[in-house]
Order: C-alpha cells, then structure tokens, then sequence
C-alpha cells in the first residue's frame, strides 16, 4: 500500500513535469510566433478562386508602420520577392505578397495557365485581399507593383480608394506598340498560347535561387495579354482624362533607364501627366527591367523605405 500510494506520487510528479515542460514549450512557441509572425494559405479571391498569400510581420511587430501588398509581373510569383521583403519585415514594414490568378502556387486547373477571363478579375482580386488584411490591423496599405503589377495598381485606386499610396515600377503609360503587333498576328478567340521573354538573360539581373523561380510561367494567352496590356491600360488612360489626370492617391514611380522592355520614358510621360501634388519620380541609369532584383537593387530598397516613411509621418 504504501509502495503504490508512493508510485502514484512519482508517477503523478513525473505527469506535472511533462506537462510543464509542454506547456513551456507551448508559450515559447507562440512567443516565438508572434515575433516571427508569417504564414502562407490560400485566400478566397474573385468567383471563388484561391489565391495563394504570404503574409510576414514586421521585425518588430507592435512596431509595424504599414502594410505592403506586392504584386508581380507577367509570369513571376510571390517567391521572387523575398528579397524586397525581408529588407521591409527588417524596417517594420508588414508585408504581403500573392500570387496572380493562373500563376505560381495560384493554379488551381493547369488548362487554365497565364489566362484571364475579363480586365476586373485581377483588380477584384486584389480588393480581396485588401479587405481581408482591415480585418486584422488598422494599419496603413501601400500597393506596390511591378509592370503588370502596376497596371492592377493604377486601375485598383480608380475603383477603390482604399488605400493610401503607390509604389509603381516599370510601369506604362501607354499599350506598347509590340503587344498590338503580337495580338495582330494571333487569335484572341482561340485563346492562344504566347511564349514569354525570359528576363532572367538580362545581364545585370541578379541570379536568383532555384526555389525562387520554380513557380514562373513561360506562357500565357492571347486573351490574357489582351485584357491586360490592351482593356487595363486603356481603362487607366480612361480614368486618368476622366479625373482630369488627378491621381487618387501619393504615388512614387521606379524605371531603370536600361529598360529594354517598357521604355521609362513611359513613367517619365506618366509622371508629367499626373496633376496631384504627391508624385514622385526615381529614375536608375544602370537598372533595367526588373529593377527591384539586380544588381542595384540596395539604392532603389532605399529609396522606397524613405518614401514610405515620409508618408507614414504624414
């Protein structure tokens, strides 16, 4: 008896220990969590298409300015811009980036890769996530784009005015005469497949890891080159007459002056018909394209943390 009444204490100090030790475990994880905050799932976009989001807190997360929302070019994914935003989470900047429609971890039906069914699925995409992150803090939202991701940009803040700024690289300002040319020799309604440059033979493009560009695409259709870089573009120039050529919101334009694909003098024409006081202009005589991942890569994150923090001051 009393050697069973003192294995029972043994073994019930022994369960305390384990359970101590687990819920330690416990609460340093969550801990560690919280401070390292990030996590990818699939969000709920336009007509029910997953979109597929990483969502990372800053360094500092009681300490986060604003919320960036990053959206890729033509054929990227999300995966391309962990640079851009470990330099962000490291300056208290929340950061979340996605993967378009029919692109990266997006693809829900193969048969559908690099297309798009109309000109508003990728900006109503967008509000999706843009609702969905008001719900979780109040912070402020900046939209930060690359090329295609830039048309979304320009067209998001004529139709919702949600947000408080604009980070725009390589944008356009006008359709491109070689996408009308493109489009001239294909059929729209046949919906066929177009072979995509491969920016990655730019010579001052950094090299990025193999992981980082695993989810690109090397097509995409007839008919999404013409919702996007002939209905959005067209819908832009339309609201920018319309308003007089005010812009909705503080905007800050990014072109590498060796750009072979978008010329900059299209964010120069761009920034010169833009009538709204907060613009600003950053030109980069070494940088082509894709400017937010060469070899110059550290004056342009520069420039775009000074920026964000003057607005965030504001």
């Amino acid at each position: 008896m009393y050697y069973q009444k003192q294995f029972n204490n043994k073994n019930k100090k022994h369960n305390n220990l384990i359970f101590n030790i687990l819920f330690k475990t416990t609460i340093c994880l969550i801990f560690v969590f919280k401070i390292l905050k990030f996590s990818n799932f699939y969000l709920l976009g336009y007509h029910n298409t997953n979109l597929y989001v990483n969502v990372k807190n800053a360094i500092e997360p009681q300490k986060a300015k604003a919320n960036i929302i990053i959206t890729h070019d033509i054929g990227e994914s999300s995966q391309e811009y962990e640079r851009l935003t470990n330099f962000l989470n490291a300056n208290n900047y929340n950061t979340i980036t996605y993967d378009l429609r029919n692109h990266g971890q997006s693809i829900q039906n193969h048969d559908n890769l690099g297309d798009i069914e109309d000109d508003k699925i990728f900006i109503n995409d967008l509000h999706k996530i843009i609702t969905f992150l008001k719900k979780q803090n109040n912070l402020k939202i900046f939209l930060l784009g690359h090329s295609l991701g830039s048309i979304i940009n320009n067209c998001y803040v004529y139709k919702f005015q949600d947000i408080d700024g604009v980070i725009n690289t390589a944008t356009y300002s006008k359709i491109l005469n070689k996408t009308k040319k493109i489009l001239e020799s294909k059929s729209i309604n046949q919906n066929e497949k177009i072979i995509i440059m491969d920016n990655y033979t730019e010579s001052e493009r950094l090299t990025l890891r193999l992981e980082e560009i695993s989810n690109r695409i090397t097509t995409v259709t007839t008919r999404f080159i013409y919702n996007t870089m002939i209905l959005m573009i067209t819908q832009f120039q339309k609201n920018l007459i319309n308003y007089e050529f005010y812009y909705p919101k503080p905007i800050l334009l990014l072109h590498g002056k060796k750009d072979n694909i978008i010329d900059y003098t299209h964010s120069k024409e761009l920034f010169e018909l833009i009538q709204s006081p907060d613009k600003t202009l950053k030109l980069y005589s070494t940088s082509n394209h894709n400017l937010l991942n060469n070899n110059f890569y550290t004056s342009i994150y520069k420039d775009i943390l000074e920026w964000l923090n003057n607005r965030i001051s504001i």
